[in-house]
Formats: structure tokens, C-alpha cells, sequence
């Protein structure tokens, strides 16, 4: 139950930066820092329903993209374990496309980049054998 409501807590922190980065409209000097966070909280996203995914139900848990207005919204129904993979792998590709490859502080060290969420996607397909995929995935 704690690794549950742990990756639960951490999906819904990061539908709450995304649903206020969507609300946020950057500007040209801005464009940069809302990319990197952006890819930061899709990345995580996709991080806790690759566990989600791969440890509870056969892949067969609730997608919740969104901060819940209602309390019929706070309880979704269980989504279809493909449905699951590609809400996250969603996550992942544009997380991908958004994170840098490195940060040029040390005091950076730890945060999400392009590779980190390379390679949670590749890993995805890996799990379902789907070697094609994942070596396309992997040599990004």
C-alpha cells in the first residue's frame, strides 16, 4: 500500500505542475525554463506509471491526468493495462523531447534529462518483448 499511495502522491504532484504549466503562457526568454520543466513533470509522471505499471494489477491501474475537481473524479475506474503504456510512453517521448541531455551545473546533478527518460521508455518495451521498438528507443 505505501508504494501505491507513494506513486499516486508523486502523480499527482506532477498533474499539478503540469496543469499550471499549461496555464502559464512563457515568453521568448522563458521558452527554455518552461521546456525543462515541463519535461521534468512529464518525466516523473511517466516514471511513477512505468512502476504503476509494471507492479500493480497487470498494468491495469487508474489514469489520472488531471487535478481531480470532484470526488467521482478522485476514484477513476481501472484503465486497460495498453492504455496505461501508452499514456505513459506518451509522457516519456515528449519528456524526451523537452530535457536537456546534461545540466551544466553540479548543483543539477540528479535531475531528469533526455536519456533518463530514453531509457525508462526502452525499458518499457523491453518489458513487453518488444525488442524492435526498444532498440529504436535506445539509440535515440
Amino acid at each position: 500500500n505505501d508504494k501505491w499511495k507513494a506513486l499516486y502522491t508523486g502523480v499527482f504532484r506532477a498533474n499539478q505542475a503540469i496543469g499550471f504549466l499549461n496555464a502559464y503562457e512563457p515568453g521568448e526568454n522563458d521558452q527554455e525554463t518552461y521546456n525543462t520543466l515541463r519535461g521534468q513533470a512529464l518525466f516523473l509522471r511517466g516514471l511513477f506509471y512505468f512502476y504503476l505499471h509494471s507492479s500493480f494489477n497487470n498494468g491495469e491501474v487508474p489514469i489520472i491526468d488531471e487535478i481531480s475537481a470532484t470526488l467521482d473524479e478522485f476514484y477513476p475506474p481501472l484503465s486497460a493495462s495498453d492504455d496505461v503504456l501508452a499514456f505513459y510512453r506518451s509522457d516519456l517521448e515528449e519528456a524526451r523531447n523537452l530535457l536537456p541531455v546534461s545540466y551544466d551545473s553540479d548543483t543539477d546533478l540528479g535531475r531528469a534529462t533526455s536519456g533518463a527518460a530514453t531509457t525508462i521508455l526502452g525499458t518499457s518495451y523491453l518489458y513487453n518483448k518488444e525488442y524492435s521498438l526498444a532498440s529504436e528507443a535506445l539509440v535515440y
